[in-house]
């Protein structure tokens, strides 16, 4: 026979029980019920049209974020909301539906961009919406490629090619390019991205090339990238 003390602990626990189940089906429905900010950015930098990450923002690059926001699985209307975009803490732009934003990247590279959407009363209540990210700026980049082996070519010609990455230019032709080799400018060569070096007498079977490439963009004498490349004649 089960005793009245029994009962009431049996009762006790069913309480807990219940208050633990109500509030894990409440707390469910608080989650599902969560805005979830989807943003995306892109920034207007060159790269190589082969590349396929990231494009990310070089010193002064324009820079184009937007918004969406899901709620249980559906998009919401956003065109009566009342949002607020901040950059680095500064308010960068506010308006009725404003899901769009358009700005420059900073001159500092190797830093970073905070960038803040705020909605108050969201969704006519007493609620605001917050989401931040980060957007880096990156140190433009220069990359000297060589399609052998260990850097080791046995021909008497060969060519290497000049990557720029993640400069504030929009064309190839709009950087400038300025090659050595073992400490002499080559002049022979009629893309500035292309080097072509000729081997036509040599001491012995085995040469060491030093490849020095230096990318800068005339119109900004801060943005430029360098790289070093040693290359091994082999007979």
């Amino acid at each position: 026979m089960i005793s009245a003390f029994q009962i009431k602990n049996i009762a006790i626990g069913f309480f807990f029980i219940f208050v633990i189940v109500a509030f894990a089906t409440l707390t469910g429905v608080a989650q599902v019920e969560q805005p979830e900010f989807l943003i995306t950015w892109r920034a207007q930098s060159y790269a190589p049209p082969e590349f396929d990450g990231k494009l990310l923002p070089a010193p002064f690059s324009p820079i184009v974020a937007t918004f969406e926001i899901l709620v249980g699985g559906s998009f919401l209307d956003l065109s009566g909301e009342n949002i607020n975009w901040y950059l680095d803490g500064k308010l960068l732009d506010r308006g009725v539906g404003v899901q769009t934003v358009a700005f420059r990247a900073g001159a500092d590279a190797g830093t970073r961009h905070d960038l803040r959407i705020q909605i108050n009363g969201f969704q006519g209540k007493d609620k605001i919406a917050v989401k931040t990210i980060e957007i880096p700026i990156a140190r433009p980049q220069a990359i000297i490629e060589a399609p052998f082996p260990e850097n080791n070519f046995s021909t008497r010609t060969t060519r290497v090619k000049g990557r720029p990455y993640f400069f504030n230019v929009q064309n190839l032709s709009n950087l400038s390019f300025a090659w050595e080799v073992n400490g002499e400018t080559p002049t022979d060569f009629k893309n500035p991205d292309l080097l072509s070096i000729s081997l036509a007498e040599l001491p012995d079977d085995k040469a060491e090339l030093r490849v020095n490439l230096k990318i800068n963009n005339p119109a900004n004498i801060f943005s430029e990238a360098s790289d070093v490349l040693k290359l091994y004649f082999r007979k």
